[in-house]
């Protein structure tokens, strides 16, 4: 719910309310991989290019592996020239 929740929220650029919520359902549940790849959006959306890798790398460790979505969601657009994410498009050949 606080997943989904901190979607709403991602949506209506209201981001400390959605980290808010991303948080929650990562104390909740630690294998909340939804949870950990909205993270890595709302770092991307915000800028936040090093933090926006860890998080998408943490939602992929996590068993996040919709690879289509990763590298088609618009959310992400801020990161996908960056070494890091390009980095993080090799994991997909370890799954």
């Amino acid at each position: 719910a606080y997943t989904n929740r901190g979607v709403i929220y991602l949506g209506m650029k209201d981001y400390d309310r959605a980290a808010e919520d991303f948080n929650t359902a990562i104390e909740i549940d630690s294998g909340q991989h939804w949870a950990y790849y909205n993270k890595a959006c709302l770092f991307s959306l915000t800028n936040q290019i090093g933090e926006s890798c860890i998080w998408l790398e943490k939602a992929i460790k996590n068993g996040y592996n919709n690879w289509n979505h990763i590298e088609t969601d618009l959310d992400l657009n801020n990161i996908r020239n960056e070494e890091c994410y390009k980095k993080l498009l090799t994991l997909k050949e370890l799954q």
